[in-house]
């Protein structure tokens, strides 16, 4: 999995996003992902979970 940040420093009261990329290529069905983001806040660290169903590609011929 990879991860698109807007800054990786931010001031008190700004806002950023952060983008979560996941490859589903040879991958079908559940899939859970996890990514930890640390901040300095008073929790420093979060759990992002991802829950995602991938359906089989259907081929047209």
């Amino acid at each position: 999995m990879d991860y698109v940040i807007t800054d990786s420093i931010l001031k008190p009261n700004e806002t950023g996003c952060i983008s979560l990329l996941f490859n589903t290529e040879g991958k079908v069905g559940e899939q859970n992902l996890l990514a930890t983001v640390e901040a300095n806040t008073i929790d420093r660290f979060y759990l992002l979970r991802l829950n995602a169903v991938v359906k089989q590609r259907e081929l047209f011929i």
